[in-house]
């Protein structure tokens, strides 16, 4: 039965208060942003319910709280015979050691904050790989419902496959959503820029080796394409090159040795 659907059929079936109903219809609305809500009930899996209550509440004990309708909406499922498991257990806060590990410590919070540094062109191109990622969704989803199809879920190398593209591509949209709610969007440098910073693209010569100047592109770590040019400015070269002026040579540490770069040139 489609997720929907069965959220429609217990609002007939039980009585439940508008509140609850409206957290209800948020949950099911979250799933289908997610591209879930298609899928059949019986595919609804431990790891989602555990993302959401993450994402709605921070699985903390009073957040948590709120969620009680759509545990009880689980455990419905469960008895009705709907999911082979309650999945209704798993809305439930995070433990007190969970919850340690999970807050950042100043110097973390931190480079999280410079990481949402972006470029402009940066931005642009997350958010188009944002829209083509939820338009895969839904043929993925679609995938899945396929896969399962074969009762035979033992071996079904396909359907296995379809579940890990998903959750991928799940993972993929959570993390550009989440830079781009607190991206900073900086301009490129321009020529008359005196030092380095993000966003700066500079000339530099190895002189350990080649005396020809190459161009390199200081951006987030999520913009990050070495093979172009972009580097990241948690790389070893990035992190060294920040702050620097013409004529500045920094020496950076590499497996075959060290390697000293001279600045001779910002744009």
């Amino acid at each position: 039965m489609d997720l929907a659907v069965a959220l429609d059929k217990y609002l007939t079936d039980q009585v439940v208060p508008d509140q609850a109903t409206q957290e209800l219809k948020r949950f099911i609305r979250s799933l289908t942003e997610q591209g879930e809500s298609s899928q059949d009930v019986t595919l609804l899996q431990a790891k989602q319910i555990t993302d959401y209550v993450s994402r709605a509440t921070g699985a903390t004990v009073d957040g948590v709280r709120r969620l009680e309708p759509v545990r009880e909406f689980l455990k419905y499922l469960y008895a009705s015979g709907q999911t082979k498991t309650n999945l209704g257990k798993y809305v439930r806060a995070a433990s007190k050691k969970k919850i340690r590990s999970q807050t950042p410590s100043p110097v973390m919070s931190q480079a999280r904050q410079e990481q949402h540094r972006l470029t402009e062109a940066g931005i642009r191109d997350l958010e188009d790989q944002l829209a083509n990622l939820k338009d895969e969704l839904p043929n993925v989803v679609k995938e899945i419902a396929r896969a399962a199809a074969d009762k035979d879920v033992r071996e079904n190398a396909p359907l296995e496959a379809a579940r890990e593209r998903q959750g991928h591509i799940q993972s993929r949209i959570r993390e550009i959503e989440s830079v781009l709610s607190s991206a900073l969007a900086i301009s490129d440098s321009g020529g008359d820029a005196k030092v380095v910073g993000v966003g700066s693209t500079v000339s530099v010569k190895n002189k350990n080796g080649a005396k020809k100047a190459i161009d390199y592109t200081i951006v987030s770590p999520i913009e990050a394409r070495p093979s172009v040019g972009k580097l990241s400015m948690a790389s070893p070269v990035g992190k060294e090159l920040l702050g620097k002026e013409v004529g500045d040579e920094v020496e950076v540490q590499t497996p075959r040795g060290a390697t000293t770069f001279l600045v001779v040139g910002i744009h």
